[in-house]
């Protein structure tokens, strides 16, 4: 009774309180200890009837896929007859919306994106190529002005605490400019987490790094041919993208179960160190990137029983596609 009592107290508290009955138990004195460990980036564990201080809380994982609507998901991840993003919002709890880089949404795009996802399920959006391919983040007071309606139009998910970040990719011909980024991130509103997505192998340096922890921008990782992947926290957030190696083009690619376990001690180092981290699937040719998003889920003992039934019916559906067979099988068949 007395260590349900101190486990109360420690969790609502943060400490051991004088207050606490457990207060004349020698036992739990080393609890007022726990004073000087207040910060929510800590964690406590209760073995054996103690209690003890552990490192920071690993981040929320937010595993999903860039962009949902498909044609050919239909079959291996959804059925004719169901909206396609009510099917992927019952499998994957985050998304990457691919439209806001061509097209700003309309405000009833916006709201009908809560309609069909459930409470918790996070959007992150692409900041449109206005700003970062042809202004190429060159802010003017217009284009300033014109970027603060764009994040705004998705401010119906953030008040719903389901907008992740915005993303900012940038375009491989743009070449390592320190004053331009750092001028670019200071004009962003700040209410908003922002990713930045580098295609130019000049962005990899140490002036780079400084300037995004500098504005809390996070560095997307990424795996693909033109970066090498390494790993650079710069925010509270993290942030990987699988584009795979595919020729023509990169995302026609099926990772396999070997190069997948390589990213997961990546993927925990990230994860120690960040609040949150999405891990997104670019490769959407065939399904592959469901199914490459549910196996590393799977890989990391994070995948619900109902994702595996679902990662073996996209499996399935991939390997008769592979064998010259026609597809066999629905949703509710492996559900």
């Amino acid at each position: 009774m007395r260590l349900r009592i101190l486990a109360v107290c420690v969790l609502r508290h943060g400490f051991h309180c004088s207050d606490c009955p457990t207060e004349q138990n020698p036992r739990n004195r080393q609890i007022k200890r726990l004073k000087q460990f207040q910060s929510t980036s800590r964690y406590i564990l209760y073995s054996n009837g103690e209690v003890r201080m552990t490192s920071k809380l690993p981040a929320r994982l937010y595993f999903g896929c860039a962009g949902w609507s498909y044609k050919e998901w239909v079959g291996p991840l959804y059925d004719h007859e169901k909206t396609m993003l009510q099917q992927y919002a019952s499998v994957f709890d985050t998304v990457e919306l691919n439209s806001s880089f061509y097209k700003a949404p309309s405000e009833g795009t916006i709201l009908g994106l809560t309609k069909h996802t459930r409470r918790g399920f996070m959007f992150s959006a692409k900041i449109n190529q206005k700003f970062t391919h042809d202004l190429a983040l060159k802010l003017d007071e217009a284009s300033l002005s014109e970027l603060e309606n764009f994040v705004q139009l998705f401010d119906p998910l953030l008040t719903q605490d389901r907008l992740g970040c915005f993303l900012v990719q940038l375009p491989p011909s743009l070449k390592r400019d320190d004053q331009l980024l750092e001028n670019f991130l200071a004009a962003l509103p700040h209410r908003y987490n922002y990713v930045v997505e580098f295609r130019n192998k000049s962005w990899m340096d140490d002036a780079t790094w400084r300037i995004l922890t500098k504005y809390q921008a996070a560095y997307c990782i990424v795996d693909e041919p033109l970066l090498p992947p390494e790993i650079h926290i710069t925010s509270d957030v993290g942030y990987i993208r699988w584009h795979g190696h595919g020729e023509r083009p990169w995302y026609d690619y099926r990772y396999t179960e070997k190069q997948l376990q390589n990213w997961i001690p990546k993927i925990k180092t990230v994860q120690e160190n960040t609040k949150k981290t999405f891990g997104i699937f670019n490769n959407h040719f065939h399904g592959y990137a469901p199914e490459n998003c549910l196996q590393t889920m799977q890989i990391l003992g994070i995948a619900s029983p109902t994702q595996l039934k679902t990662m073996n019916r996209v499996q399935r559906h991939i390997e008769r596609e592979l064998a010259g067979l026609p597809p066999a099988g629905t949703l509710d068949e492996y559900a």
